[in-house]
C-alpha cells in the first residue's frame, strides 16, 4: 500500500476521494475482510484436521495398550505358579520397555 502511495504521489496526480476509497477497498475493504476470514477458516480446519488426526491416534494407541495390559492381568489370574507369575510380569515389562522406546525416537 504505501509503495502504491509513493507511486501516486511522485506522479504528481491530484490525490481525491475516489481514489481513498479504492486504495480502502483495495487495502482494508470487505474483499480483504471476506479473504482473510476464508484463510483463517482454511488454517483453523487444517490444524483442527491435524489435531484430530493426532487424538485418534493417540485413542488407539491407549486402547492396544489398555487391551494388551488387560490380556496379561487376565493370564495373571489364572497363573498356578510363581514362575508363571514371572513370565507374564516379564513380558509386561518388555511390552511397556518397546512402548516408551518406540515413542521416543
Amino acid at each position: 500500500m504505501v509503495a502504491e502511495i509513493d507511486d501516486f504521489l511522485s506522479s504528481q496526480k491530484p490525490f481525491n476521494p475516489g481514489l481513498c476509497e479504492t486504495l480502502y477497498q483495495k487495502y482494508f475493504g470487505a474483499d480483504r475482510e471476506t479473504k482473510m476470514a476464508r484463510l483463517v477458516q482454511k488454517e483453523t480446519r487444517e490444524m483442527l484436521k491435524s489435531l484430530f488426526g493426532e487424538i485418534l491416534t493417540a485413542n488407539r494407541s491407549a486402547s492396544d495398550y489398555g487391551d494388551r495390559l488387560g490380556g496379561h492381568a487376565s493370564k495373571l489370574e489364572r497363573v498356578e505358579n510363581l514362575q508363571e507369575v514371572r513370565e507374564i510380569v516379564g513380558r509386561i515389562e518388555l511390552y511397556i520397555w518397546r512402548k516408551d522406546r518406540a515413542e521416543i525416537l
